[in-house]
């Protein structure tokens, strides 16, 4: 059930992604967050000189905490079995 739950969590969080906005002038460039959206309709720039991308940092540090939970969360399963099997 744990690792059905974290499958499932890390499918969501890549169809869902993190976005970000570049935005690029004479000063130089800014990176905003722009929030979660759907993987397969990119948000449209409102200006030029504005790029949106999927923020692959964030989405790279949401797969690792994921990965993490799950990793933990089966280790204490197996250890609570093991337990129970002991007595």
């Amino acid at each position: 059930m744990i690792l059905f739950l974290g499958i499932a969590l890390l499918f969501f969080s890549t169809l869902f992604p993190p976005w970000v906005v570049f935005t690029v002038g004479k000063t130089g460039s800014t990176e905003l967050p722009l929030g979660f959206g759907f993987l397969f309709t990119t948000p449209e720039p409102r200006t030029a000189g504005v790029h949106i991308k999927v923020d692959f940092f964030r989405l790279g540090l949401d797969w690792i905490v994921l990965l993490c939970w799950v990793v933990l969360a089966l280790v204490h399963e197996y250890r609570s079995q093991a337990e129970s099997d002991e007595e």
